[in-house]
């Protein structure tokens, strides 16, 4: 169970808080398109009382579905699903324009008075000084760059795993004792374990899906679907600050409303042949390449400011790790042998590498087993001796 000030944070039967919110966040939302959609349908059809009592249906349910799905998000002081639902709601009203969209909103900050601490829990999203948003942003500086690193094809994906080990190791100040499997932010997360073009790859297609409709909705006005629309915003929103792509319990719901917003927009697209389509594609194209881009960018210059920088040579059949401080001036060079049996590089890294490149020293470590340290070592004994030796012959015949 997860804490604020002395308060449960609700998180129903997802693994945190932040999870919840995010579902909370796109369900209001989208009911809330249902609740608008039912009520101007409702309005329009007077002669039909079957379709009004459909569509009263749809309105009543939606309206408290929505406000339910507020209240307990309020109650997950979840600051994430707080932003998420802003935005949704915001490119609601844009969408369709409506005055009536503002009473959600309004109810939001009503149950934000009602819970209590929630309220302060949401002006605390523009704290920097709080621990949480201090260590994600050290966390996003070291992620971005790692996928400027490895903007090819990433450290691969799992939990904890490649990211964990070398995300601690190489870009995680050494201040930093938390250790991280995710970069809590899905779009850093993507670029830093598949690289690049998976991130592209995925902002292409989920854009296209969300343009298309938003566009869809500007033309028809179709509440419904702009609240499919705006609840995927929402997601998409509140994974700059979690991450979402990897729990089922919270995709799912997101690839829902994709597969049912695209097929709207194909069906339209089928029956309306006058809609010029090419700017669907290649706007969303365009904003992926934006975003990707200035990962890499953003990734560059923060990988520029690293204290020390490092290579992994494996060109003799082991790693060789070059750690070097930034910069010129190095005070010498040490060759630091370890047995990666026993104990990793990462280890190593965080404990002795890095510490002797940040106080100027060129450190050369070769990850050898125990059994070629030995040999190493016997070698090494040989030739001291082969050394005294040939020293205790000059001095004989001469």
């Amino acid at each position: 169970m997860y804490h604020y000030s002395g308060h449960t944070r609700f998180q129903w039967f997802f693994e945190t808080p932040n999870q919840c919110g995010a579902v909370l966040a796109m369900s209001a939302v989208c009911a809330a398109g249902l609740a608008l959609y039912g009520l101007r349908k409702f309005s329009e059809n007077r002669g039909s009382r079957g379709k009004r009592f459909l569509y009263g249906v749809f309105a009543v349910s939606g309206f408290v579905a929505s406000l339910a799905s507020q209240y307990f998000l309020a109650a997950t002081y979840s600051r994430g699903g707080y932003a998420a639902f802003v935005v949704g709601i915001a490119l609601l009203f844009f969408l369709i324009r409506e005055r009536r969209v503002l009473v959600f909103p309004l109810f939001f900050a009503a149950c934000l008075l009602l819970v209590p601490d929630s309220a302060r829990r949401g002006a605390e999203l523009a704290n920097f000084a709080d621990a949480s948003i201090g260590n994600r942003l050290e966390l996003w500086k070291g992620a971005l760059a790692m996928s400027a690193d490895y903007w090819k094809s990433g450290v691969g994906f799992g939990y904890g795993g490649p990211f964990l080990d070398i995300y601690s190791a190489w870009y995680q100040p050494l201040w930093m004792n938390t250790f991280y499997n995710t970069a809590v932010d899905d779009y850093l997360t993507l670029s830093a374990k598949g690289g690049i073009f998976i991130l592209f790859a995925y902002l292409a297609a989920v854009f296209s899906v969300v343009f298309s409709g938003a566009c869809l909705c500007r033309r028809n006005r179709n509440a419904f679907l702009a609240g499919m629309v705006s609840a995927q915003c929402a997601y998409l929103f509140g994974g700059i600050f979690s991450t979402f792509f990897n729990v089922g319990e919270v995709l799912y719901p997101f690839l829902a409303l994709q597969c049912a917003t695209a097929g709207w927009v194909l069906f339209d697209m089928l029956g309306n042949r006058n809609v010029v389509w090419l700017k669907r594609v290649y706007i969303p194209l365009i904003a992926a390449t934006i975003v990707c881009m200035s990962i890499l960018a953003a990734g560059a210059f923060f990988r520029s400011g690293m204290a020390v920088v490092f290579e992994r040579n494996s060109t003799l059949g082991f790693d060789i790790y070059t750690v070097s401080p930034r910069g010129s001036g190095a005070r010498g060079v040490i060759l630091y042998l370890f047995d990666s049996g026993s104990r990793s590089v990462e280890q190593e890294a965080r404990l002795t590498l890095r510490p002797l490149a940040e106080k100027g020293f060129i450190v050369i470590s070769p990850a050898l087993s125990l059994r070629c340290l030995r040999a190493y070592a016997l070698a090494k004994y040989m030739c001291r001796f082969l050394f005294c030796w040939q020293e205790s012959m000059s001095s004989q015949n001469g």
